[in-house]
């Protein structure tokens, strides 16, 4: 029952990882700010970016996909399998 809640926590943060990650995707092409406000248990965030620093928009897309990376290959150690929705 303990690797079942493990595996549901690491699915629940993967899709708030998965869900900014789109996010972060769709400011280039949609829109010019967004914000995001995302809580996981206990924990809240508010995330708030522009594109007027393309930069930075750049860097959190790619810390956000390595963190997607990570979480994939915890659940899929669970599962036996190694995949990630984002290739770099």
């Amino acid at each position: 029952m303990q690797d079942f809640t493990k595996l549901q926590t690491l699915c629940e943060k993967h899709k708030v990882i998965t869900d900014i990650i789109h996010e972060l995707e769709d400011i280039f092409t949609n829109d010019e700010k967004f914000i995001i406000n995302t809580s996981l248990g206990n924990k809240k965030a508010k995330l708030e970016v522009t594109t007027s620093d393309e930069a930075t928009v750049k860097a959190l897309l790619a810390g956000f996909k390595f963190v997607e990376t990570e979480i994939s290959k915890e659940i899929g150690s669970f599962l036996g399998t190694a995949s990630s929705n984002y290739n770099y």
